[in-house]
């Protein structure tokens, strides 16, 4: 059974869940994946999957971070490494409201 979206697209069940977002809301809801560089997601996917088991909230969240900062894993690889001070590290990755509302429930 295909169900008819307000746009026309008709779709089974199953796919219109795999569209939806994991995390609702986010600076990023609704970005494709194809709208950012293709290495930085996999980069950004491969760090946030230490926190989820489950690729799709790797993804999404690594897609607000970029949405944020487009420098976001490669600041967060210096502050690993330890080159800053604490409190500047604080400043780069300020953390904003970048996964929407319920991200704690869902990650």
């Amino acid at each position: 059974m295909k169900l008819i979206l307000g746009t026309g697209e008709a779709l089974t069940p199953e796919e219109i869940l795999a569209k939806a977002d994991k995390i609702p809301g986010g600076l990023a809801a609704g970005k494709k994946d194809s709208a950012f560089p293709r290495a930085k997601l996999a980069e950004g996917a491969e760090v946030e999957s230490e926190h989820t088991s489950d690729a799709a909230i790797a993804r999404e969240i690594a897609k607000d971070h970029l949405e944020e900062d487009s420098s976001y894993y490669k600041k967060l690889k210096t502050i690993e490494k330890g080159d800053l001070a604490p409190e500047k590290a604080r400043k780069i990755l300020h953390d904003k409201e970048v996964h929407g509302k319920d991200r704690k429930s869902v990650v």
